[in-house]
């Protein structure tokens, strides 16, 4: 049986591939050039619920709380900005999705706005990961 701080390292490799695609549609996007988003199958969804809900949720609902028991503070310490980050990654991905119908009817704004939040969102999670890994 693979050690949880294990699996999760796994799961940050999976979670770097989507951070990469993110990173080089914002930067095409924030080029000028068009990128045509596929059609809706539900991959963002998936996604949300893959990086938020079960790998931070397994942060949140295992490792920080065995990192608490190891005496890391939660506040002031790296359990804290990791929880922050959390919730900024969701607030990216939320104006990227919220973003995306203008988009596709031809918004430069909207495209302006997936830009941002996209390479915010790949640089967050990028230095994200890095902590997690540094932490575990």
């Amino acid at each position: 049986m693979r050690a949880p701080t294990e699996v999760l390292k796994s799961e940050h490799r999976v979670i770097e591939k989507v951070v990469e695609a993110m990173a080089r549609v914002g930067q095409m996007l924030s080029e000028g050039k068009r990128v045509e988003p596929v059609p809706d199958r539900g991959d963002s969804k998936v996604h949300g619920s893959f990086a938020d809900r079960c790998h931070h949720g397994k942060e949140e609902r295992v490792l920080f709380k065995w990192m608490e028991h190891m005496g890391v503070p939660k506040e002031g310490g790296p359990i804290g900005v990791m929880l922050y980050e959390h919730e900024l990654g969701r607030s990216y991905r939320k104006a990227i999705l919220e973003a995306l119908p203008s988009y596709t009817e031809g918004s430069t704004e909207a495209a302006k706005i997936i830009a941002e939040n996209s390479q915010a969102y790949a640089n967050m999670l990028s230095q994200h990961i890095m902590k997690t890994v540094q932490d575990c």
